[in-house]
């Protein structure tokens, strides 16, 4: 495998360690609340217990269903792992769980190491010691000597900690067994968003922790885990709503598409600040899609939104016939003058302390972003004269396309 088709698989080994871990989280934290959860720090996945190591887990993910023999190469790269480490630490009672998409072949050694069945330790070492002796792959040199490099106890000492878990699920079909913990949490026909948050969030704090040397990585306790769920799935309560958008985003607007740049046209009526603009923009975009995501998962209906809208436009109302009256008492207002009032408009909406669409959602990038929209419907605007200002712009850019 060469490629964009190695990088491929490569990366979806990395995804399947990342699902799997949550995974196995979930389901040892059923017993053990206290267990803690390493990733890339002792091994691929490991369990530790007040500071100890306990279980030590390698994954291996394949896309297409693949014999596990005892020439393989992923259970030789394992073994060299482990043999390494019964070497330097001997009388070690860790476990040694190897976990593959793959399938143990029939008389195999793998075979014989499931958790189920008669595990016939010195049969294993013994198939294992011919192929490590046999040195049939070149590229499996170093993993044959880490083997033979330990005395016959201790080969049977290692192999006794040692279990296959094979035929596991492929990546895909992981989810389905992650959101049985998630069924008590919330509505089922909210399970699926509900998980769509929570591995955007193990995603992160994986990419969080990898990113710290290995010695430094913090584990990530099974109770930290559920106290997320527990978290999360507060969003689902009549009183609130689900954020699928927290983080502040600055956009260009050159990332919008052309009929959503009417707000934009707005904003540049009344805005110098680029800086402001980018983040108004932002804002729309969160807005529009936060929206989106609560139809698509059925968390609020259209009438909820324009109830809400209408608020909305309803207090701009009121604040737009302010700014209506303070142009009535100028005798000529110019444009810098209109432009000032049209700021202040602007900032008065970007400081209220608007009331939130749902009692308990607190994000007030939300109803700003609305108003984005509703200015881009050319409903409301920050211009005292934003109808006749749009007009001529329009106009303008009609001339240009003709």
């Amino acid at each position: 495998m060469t490629g964009q088709f190695a990088a491929n698989a490569s990366m979806l080994g990395y995804l399947y360690q990342i699902r799997y871990a949550l995974l196995l989280l979930f389901e040892a934290g059923q017993e053990d609340p206290g267990l803690q959860l390493s990733l890339e720090a002792l091994d691929d996945i490991a369990f530790e217990k007040d500071g100890l190591p306990i279980e030590l887990i390698q994954t291996k993910h394949h896309t297409k269903v693949a014999d596990l023999t005892d020439a393989s190469s992923d259970l030789w790269k394992t073994l060299r792992v482990w043999s390494l480490d019964a070497k330097a630490n001997p009388g070690s009672s860790v476990r040694l769980t190897f976990v593959t998409t793959g399938v143990a072949a029939a008389g195999s050694a793998v075979e014989i190491l499931r958790p189920t069945g008669q595990r016939n330790i010195p049969a294993v070492r013994q198939q294992l010691t011919v192929i490590a002796n046999a040195a049939g792959n070149t590229e499996l040199r170093t993993s044959y000597a880490a083997f033979l490099a330990l005395t016959v106890p201790e080969q049977d000492a290692l192999l006794q900690r040692v279990m296959v878990i094979d035929r596991t699920q492929r990546i895909h079909d992981l989810p389905q067994r992650i959101k049985r913990f998630l069924t008590y949490s919330v509505a089922p026909q909210y399970v699926d968003d509900l998980f769509e948050r929570l591995e955007g969030w193990w995603a992160q704090r994986a990419v969080d922790l990898l990113k710290l040397p290995a010695t430094a990585r913090p584990v990530i306790e099974a109770a930290a885990l559920r106290n997320k769920v527990i978290n999360l799935s507060h969003a689902y309560s009549a009183a609130n709503l689900p954020d699928h958008f927290p983080a502040i985003v600055e956009m260009e607007e050159s990332e919008l598409p052309s009929n959503e740049r009417v707000f934009v046209a707005q904003l540049r009526l009344v805005l110098n600040s680029e800086t402001r603009l980018r983040h108004a923009i932002g804002q729309y975009y969160r807005a529009y899609n936060q929206r989106s995501k609560w139809l698509e998962a059925g968390l609020i209906d259209d009438e909820e939104l324009d109830q809400y809208a209408a608020y909305l436009h309803e207090e701009w109302t009121l604040q737009f016939l302010k700014i209506q009256e303070e142009m009535g008492e100028l005798e000529i207002p110019d444009a810098a003058v209109l432009k000032r009032l049209g700021l202040k408009l602007f900032n008065w909406a970007n400081e209220n302390n608007w009331t939130p669409i749902r009692r308990d959602y607190s994000n007030g990038a939300y109803p700003r972003g609305s108003l984005h929209m509703l200015a881009n419907a050319q409903r409301i605007g920050w211009h005292p004269k934003f109808k006749e200002e749009l007009a001529q712009i329009m106009a303008r850019a009609a001339g240009a396309a003709s």
